[in-house]
């Protein structure tokens, strides 16, 4: 995460495998903690996969960036710091939140935040109750939305448009 985007592909997870590329590849010799966080994040990534794929091993359907994303963040790095929820005034939260991979590249970091800011609200609402919950919908193989529906009585768009709403306001 940090300064750098998905499409860096200094690591990348899928399923559960993990890669990360060389760090003699990257541009600058990362520090020790930078690799320590990418490794992180990217396990973090696998976990979720091993703890929310459905029987038939796939990837969970339709997982949206913000919660992809915000899980790796907030598991690898905790949860954002007020600063850096302050920069993400001039940002669409629903835009990063259901970001493609080019969307993702031009956001940057600050998808990152955005992502973790929002995990980090709806772990603060639903909990690790929420979340196991949400694991065992996704393992009976409902499609994120349904699942997330299921477990919180309110859509995934729908929750993201209250947390963007509650940013504009101030209410960070």
């Amino acid at each position: 995460a940090g300064a750098e985007t998905s499409l860096d592909l200094r690591g990348v997870c899928v399923g559960d495998a993990v890669w990360l590329l060389d760090p003699a590849q990257w541009g600058e010799r990362p520090s020790d903690a930078e690799l320590c966080a990418l490794l992180s994040h990217e396990l973090a990534h696998a976990l979720w996969h091993q703890c929310a794929a459905a029987p038939a091993g796939g990837p969970t359907a339709g997982m949206p960036t913000w919660f992809r994303e915000g899980f790796a963040v907030v598991v690898a790095e905790g949860p954002p710091q007020a600063a850096a929820i302050r920069r993400l005034n001039a940002l669409d939260l629903a835009d990063a939140a259901y970001a493609d991979d080019t969307r993702i590249g031009e956001l940057g970091s600050l998808l990152y935040v955005a992502a973790a800011y929002a995990f980090h609200r709806w772990h603060g609402q639903f909990g690790r109750r929420g979340l196991a919950a949400l694991q065992r919908e996704l393992r009976r193989g409902e499609p994120f939305a349904r699942a997330f529906l299921r477990v919180c009585a309110v859509s995934d768009r729908a929750f993201i448009a209250d947390l963007h709403a509650r940013l504009a306001c101030g209410q960070l």
